[in-house]
């Protein structure tokens, strides 16, 4: 039989110049689903309760040792096993004869069988993860750049209004009942979304300033400012559920400030007339053929804090209240990055070889888990830098 590789972590065989080495292929068995039978006295047939995935799975993998003075069988079989059992927990699995996969396993056992003082075979026993894993699925699956517009930020000296819209906005005239509505258009806008903020004109125009109702989706205001005749405008900061922070500050002859965190996809409407609209940056994943559902690795890169939802994995949401740095206050670390684990739902970032918690900081809704026969949907808005899936996809 051919000669071949094995990796377990750090320890190759590759790297042995011929003193270790694989004679066969590792024999993968098919998982068997998680699942719980019950009997039920007097019914034909048992209950079944499937949880949706697999357990894991015993392989062994047989290694020849081939010993050269003054090296023996003993030493090199000593020295692998030091290897190989000193590794805790799960390991990264590679056999040289499947050259696109690889395995997640932890090490249970080493036997030897000696055919003489210089020959013969350890026998390795791993507990593997079920997931045939795919090396393509180690690769950036989708990279999108935070350029998209948002409700974050209207604000002073920046128009994220087209000009027409602007214009139109600033010549409506002195009509203090005129009605015009920012709506969350976001295509998975039912979770503690607001469906619209309203504002109005003031027949005073020296200095302008604009009231404004928030309502949730079930209509309840939480937001009100009831005096159009007030000088100084008015600012104030409604909270429900952290994703309004701030609402309005009118000064002379400058457009109002409003934030809206949430808003991915929205539109400034008069009536049903809409002057303008923003749109967030999205894409697609599609995966190969077979792939079954997959929890992928999300690396977000953000500049300084950032508090608000960023964006959506199909209908899974990602929100940031990220501080622009971390760590000991006498050594504080800049964030940069922030990971997302799907399959254990953490979230953390690794500076100079440090990892850092950030589960405080990042809140997730939604099982976060991507269909692996059908495309994926990811939009973000320009809160963060960018935004790239890992998909770590997997075949049984």
């Amino acid at each position: 039989m051919p000669k071949s590789d094995l990796v377990f972590g750090s320890f190759s065989t590759s790297t042995s110049n011929g003193k270790y080495y694989k004679t066969q292929p590792i024999n993968f068995p098919t998982p068997e689903k998680d699942i719980e039978v019950y009997e039920v006295p007097g019914r034909s047939g048992d209950l079944i309760v499937d949880y949706g995935s697999y357990k894991n799975v015993e392989i062994t993998a047989e290694i020849a040792i081939q010993a050269t003075a003054p090296d023996t069988f003993l030493t090199l079989y000593d020295a692998l096993r030091a290897a190989i059992m000193v590794q805790s927990g799960y390991q990264r699995l590679e056999d040289s004869l499947y050259p696109n996969e690889y395995r997640v396993a932890r090490c249970t056992g080493v036997e030897m069988q000696q055919a003489d003082s210089m020959r013969g075979t350890a026998t390795i026993t791993f507990d593997a993860k079920p997931q045939r894993y795919l090396t393509s699925g180690e690769a950036v699956a989708l990279s999108i750049i935070g350029t998209g517009q948002s409700l974050q930020t209207f604000g002073r000296g920046v128009d994220i209004f087209n000009a027409d819209a602007l214009a139109k906005l600033e010549n409506i005239g002195g009509d203090k009942n005129k009605m015009y509505t920012v709506v969350d258009v976001s295509s998975y806008s039912d979770y503690a979304h607001f469906r619209e903020i309203r504002f109005y004109l003031p027949q005073n125009r020296a200095p302008k300033y604009y009231m404004l109702d928030a309502w949730t989706p079930n209509g309840l205001l939480v937001g009100d400012q009831s005096d159009p005749d007030a000088i100084n405008g008015w600012i104030g900061s409604p909270q429900v559920g952290g994703i309004i922070e701030s609402i309005m500050s009118g000064v002379a002859s400058t457009f109002t400030e409003v934030a809206i965190l949430n808003a991915l996809r929205w539109e400034i409407r008069e009536g049903s007339t809409v002057l303008a609209s923003g749109t967030p940056d999205a894409g697609t994943i599609t995966p190969p053929s077979g792939v079954m559902d997959y929890a992928p690795l999300i690396e977000i890169g953000v500049t300084g804090a950032v508090s608000g939802v960023v964006g959506y994995i199909n209908e899974n949401m990602i929100a940031l209240n990220t501080p622009a740095t971390i760590g000991e206050p006498s050594d504080p670390k800049t964030l940069r990055k922030v990971y997302i684990d799907c399959e254990t739902l953490n979230a953390y970032t690794e500076i100079s070889g440090v990892i850092y918690n950030l589960n405080q900081y990042v809140t997730i809704d939604g099982v976060f888990v991507c269909p692996g026969d059908s495309t994926t949907d990811v939009y973000i808005n320009s809160l963060i830098d960018y935004i790239k899936i890992i998909p770590r996809w997997w075949k049984l």
